[in-house]
């Protein structure tokens, strides 16, 4: 696996860079050609192309069929089979899949059937539909018009094939992974590591050459509880070549003490509570709330379904959530510095995914009358 395809990865990151240059570009030509029409509409519908885009259709469908009071095992059986390797921090060989607990997916089964029940099937059905129909856009002139149609469909082409390539990626990550976990069980029963997940405490040489130090892991161990207790490191970071103090950029700074700007990335204006969401594994998307992050992976896309919007500290216009938020034509913003401290769980904000702001319209409760909740 990793001489045949892990050093011969190369095909994704020239996909990258040109799915950057073509979008750039047809930026650029919407301001020049096109009356500034928006390049994130116009993106948006591979549909059926964008292998993400699936396993919400399928959590979806599953939570119809629950919402039903319907069996929906067999395709349980089938997601597990094609996605059970995305998870949370999927390129991290120690980060559980949905083979090892499939917990994450049940929660967001069960979740989006509570929001069936709660918003009727038809007007749930619009919350998450796949492919977004692309704007009219008036280009003068038969040479523009052939140019613009090029960039457009070179650009949708790109940002497909990324989110598909990263994909595969997933997939070898899985099976890698399974050969990690099974050298880790192994060595358990010979009682070599203390428990099997030890294993991800050794580097990959380490474990080809047998090379186990239970002292070596048990650093390891502490050294990793060390740092999780650390604070999340700033979006930017200043060096001077002459001197090793690195200091930290100043945060982008709010336009006013209730409103807070960032990138576009899916149109729509949305007006709910938000639900501030550090770590997904427990989270509970309630209908009608915008989801709230410091950044997503594709193991995020299990709560997407649920929300009506969802606003991101960290994050590009090619980000895995700008791309599967615009299929899915969930109002989406990113680059929200800071946003996750400066918005809590209740408040309510109003938020345009056209314009790229967010306004805190009103504290919680329990702030907003200076009371504790009750336990």
């Amino acid at each position: 696996l990793e001489e045949q395809l892990l050093k011969k990865w190369d095909a994704p990151l020239i996909n990258d860079f040109l799915a950057m240059i073509a979008f750039g570009v047809l930026r650029k030509l919407c301001a020049k050609w096109a009356d500034d029409a928006d390049p994130n509409a116009l993106v948006a519908g591979a549909g059926d192309e964008i292998i993400s885009l699936e396993p919400a259709r399928r959590i979806q469908a599953m939570a119809q069929l629950a919402a039903e009071r319907k069996s929906y095992r067999s395709e349980w059986e089938q997601y597990l089979e094609k996605f059970g390797d995305r998870c949370l921090e999927e390129l991290k060989l120690e980060s559980p899949t949905l083979h090892d607990d499939d917990t994450p997916l049940l929660a967001a089964v069960e979740g989006m059937a509570a929001v069936i029940k709660e918003r009727g099937r038809n007007q749930n059905e619009g919350a998450a539909s796949s492919t977004q129909s692309t704007p009219a856009v008036a280009v003068k002139g038969w040479l523009r018009r052939r140019v613009f149609a090029w960039v457009l469909r070179q650009t949708r082409n790109r940002v497909r094939d990324r989110e598909n390539l990263r994909f595969e990626r997933t997939r070898l990550f899985g099976q890698v992974r399974r050969i990690m976990v099974e050298k880790g069980r192994h060595w358990h029963e010979e009682g070599r590591i203390s428990q099997p997940d030890d294993v991800f405490y050794l580097t990959i040489e380490e474990i080809l050459h047998d090379d186990i130090s239970p002292k070596r892991i048990e650093s390891r161990r502490l050294e990793t509880e060390r740092f999780l207790q650390n604070e999340p490191p700033p979006d930017r970071i200043e060096s001077i070549s002459d001197d090793p103090t690195w200091t930290e950029k100043p945060a982008r700074s709010l336009d006013s003490a209730t409103e807070k700007s960032g990138t576009a990335c899916c149109p729509g204006r949305v007006r709910g509570q938000v639900r501030v969401v550090i770590d997904p594994r427990d989270a509970d998307i309630r209908p009608g709330e915008i989801l709230v992050a410091r950044q997503t992976d594709p193991g995020w896309v299990m709560l997407f379904p649920a929300a009506s919007g969802l606003l991101v500290e960290r994050g590009s216009m090619l980000s895995h959530s700008a791309i599967v938020s615009r299929e899915m034509g969930l109002p989406s913003i990113v680059g929200l510095s800071g946003v996750c401290d400066w918005l809590e769980t209740g408040d309510e904000v109003e938020m345009d995914g056209s314009e790229g702001w967010v306004k805190l319209v009103k504290r919680s409760s329990s702030e907003a009358t200076g009371s504790t909740p009750e336990s």
